[in-house]
């Protein structure tokens, strides 16, 4: 079992993460929904933080589909509810907060 301060996880401990993230996809967008782990040698995710298990966040990409991020590997780390931007350059994902659009009008003088 790995201590709170490490980075190092056990594939079991993987595994188990990823299935609730997938538990959680389909309690949250239905039994049809699809869940993908992301692509972290290069790939960019948008949408909102959904949920989150111990070791993985979950981002609504449309109404049907997630992706679970490895928590360990996004700086900063969201929390649930935020809407982000996830880029990924090898195995290290960076995050921006989207402003929704609503929002941004208002900031807008």
């Amino acid at each position: 079992m790995a201590s709170a301060g490490s980075h190092q996880f056990s594939r079991s401990d993987i595994d188990d993460s990823l299935a609730a993230a997938k538990n959680l996809t389909a309690q949250i967008l239905g039994d049809s929904a699809r869940i993908y782990p992301a692509q972290t040698q290069s790939g960019t995710y948008k949408g909102r933080i959904i949920a989150e298990t111990d070791q993985h966040l979950i981002q609504r990409l449309s109404p049907q589909t997630a992706i679970a991020h490895a928590k360990q590997l996004l700086d900063p780390t969201p929390q649930v509810g935020q809407n982000v931007a996830i880029a990924y350059v090898n195995e290290s994902g960076r995050v921006k907060e989207i402003q929704d659009r609503a929002k941004t009008r208002e900031l807008v003088r």
